[in-house]
């Protein structure tokens, strides 16, 4: 924790320690910026690789918002949708 909060007083961020939590790999997940980072087997050869994917909420927020973008609504005018 000490070696983060040297780092980070050298790029002049802010870290909430609160939210912060010692991680470890591969055991573990963690979020960042939407994504999950964590170990992930391939369905192929049940091989362990390390890999990102979109927190589950973000994934739903992206979903809900495809209906505001498909391709149904290429034809609207500008107008129209606002």
């Amino acid at each position: 924790m000490q070696t983060m909060r040297e780092v980070t007083k050298k790029l002049q961020l802010e870290v909430n320690e609160d939210k912060t939590r010692i991680c470890h790999i591969p055991e573990e997940s963690f979020d960042f910026l939407g994504y999950t980072f964590g170990q992930v087997l391939l369905p192929q050869n049940g091989r362990a690789i390390w890999a990102q994917r979109h927190r589950r909420r973000a994934s739903a927020n992206l979903r809900c918002d495809h209906a505001e973008t498909g391709r149904h609504t290429m034809t609207q005018s500008a107008e129209k949708n606002w």
